[in-house]
C-alpha cells in the first residue's frame, strides 16, 4: 500500500477525488507504508466448546486467522453440534484465501483488517435415529423391518431433509476490527476472545 502527497512542506495528502488540474506541475511524492506490525505474520485464533449433560450434547467452534507479508491470508472456521442420545451431528467448515489489507474506519476510529477472496465450505448432517424419549419409537432397532413397505416412500419422505453433505465454493468478505483481534481468549469453555 502506498500513500501520495504534495510534495511542499506541509506534505498535504493527494485526495481521490482531485483533479488533473488540481496537482498538475506540482511535485508528487509516493510514500510506501510498511505492513503493520501487530498483525503482518501473525496469528489469531480462538477456540470454544460447551458440553452438556456429561457430554451426550456438545457444541464448539474452532477459528483460525493466519496475515502473511505480502498482503495474504488463510482462515480456518470449524463448527461441530452433536447430541448422542438423538444421534444428530452436525459439522460445518469454511476455508478461505485470499488478499487483506488495512483499512481505517472513522465512525469506530480503527483499524479494520479487510480480508477478500474465494472460500470452500463443507456442511455435513447426520440423523442416524429418533430420540430414545420418542414417542413414535423411531429409535427401536426393531422397526428395520417396516422399512419393506409396498412402495418404499414412506421411508423416503421421512429422510428428506435429514442428512446432507455438501461443499460449496463461492467470494469470501470478511472485516476484523483490530480491537476484536487484539482481545484475549477467554478460555475454550468460554465464548469471545482471541
Amino acid at each position: 500500500a502506498f500513500s501520495l502527497f504534495l510534495d511542499s512542506a506541509a506534505g498535504e495528502e493527494v485526495k481521490d477525488d482531485w483533479s488533473v488540474a488540481d496537482i498538475s506541475g506540482r511535485s508528487i511524492l509516493a510514500v510506501v507504508q510498511s505492513e503493520p506490525e501487530w498483525c503482518t505474520n501473525k496469528r489469531f485464533s480462538k477456540s470454544y466448546v460447551h458440553g452438556r449433560r456429561c457430554g451426550m450434547e456438545e457444541t464448539s467452534e474452532d477459528v483460525d486467522l493466519k496475515i502473511y507479508a505480502g498482503g495474504t491470508f488463510s482462515y480456518s472456521n470449524k463448527h461441530h453440534e452433536h447430541d448422542a442420545e438423538c444421534g444428530y451431528a452436525f459439522d460445518s467448515s469454511v476455508t478461505a484465501t485470499g488478499q487483506w489489507k488495512l483499512l481505517w474506519d472513522a465512525s469506530d476510529k480503527s483499524e479494520v483488517l479487510q480480508l477478500t477472496g474465494e472460500s470452500t465450505t463443507h456442511v455435513r448432517r447426520t440423523i442416524s435415529r429418533g430420540c430414545y424419549s420418542d414417542p413414535g419409537g423411531s429409535g427401536d432397532e426393531d422397526d428395520e423391518d417396516d422399512e419393506d413397505d409396498e412402495d418404499g416412500e414412506a421411508d423416503q419422505d421421512e429422510s428428506v431433509g435429514r442428512n446432507c453433505d455438501r461443499t460449496t465454493t463461492q467470494a469470501f468478505s470478511k472485516s476484523f476490527l483490530k480491537a476484536e483481534l487484539m482481545k484475549p481468549e477467554k478460555g475454550r469453555h468460554q465464548k469471545g476472545g482471541w
